[in-house]
């Protein structure tokens, strides 16, 4: 698979994604990485990053890192602990396949800030519905 073709195909066509700003930025076989920038406007009534735009980051990075192989995939199970707070700025996501099957993937995400520093894991479980990919 060409990878570079892949992200371009994947930041184009999740209109999800494009909307919430949300932009793959690595792709290889399994892995992932996807940064959003932060702006007040996804802050909650405490000041920082709202939980769900974690779980989007980490979502996005996930399903990018399973149909890296080419093939469809959907979410099946996630689970998110959250660690420190974010704020504004610049935020990353890195997914790394766990283990693959026929039809269940499983992969670890790290999101870290500017700093480096990790605000969240999680684990997404993907279930591989199999459609191919056309680029």
């Amino acid at each position: 698979m060409d990878y570079e073709k892949f992200k371009d195909y994947f930041n184009r066509k999740s209109n999800f994604s494009r909307s919430n700003g949300i932009t793959v930025v690595k792709i290889d076989r399994g892995y992932a990485e996807v940064e959003t920038t932060i702006e007040e406007s996804s802050l909650n009534n405490m000041g920082s990053l709202h939980g769900g735009v974690f779980y989007t980051l980490a979502d996005t990075a996930a399903g990018a890192a399973s149909m890296s192989y080419g093939i469809t995939s959907v979410t099946l199970d996630a689970s998110v602990t959250y660690i420190k707070p974010g704020i504004c700025g610049k935020i990353k996501a890195i997914a790394k396949e766990v283990s693959r099957g026929r039809k269940i993937g499983v992969y670890d995400v790290s999101i870290r800030d500017e700093n480096e520093q990790l605000l969240a894991k999680c684990r997404f479980t993907m279930y591989i519905v199999g459609k191919k990919i056309e680029i």
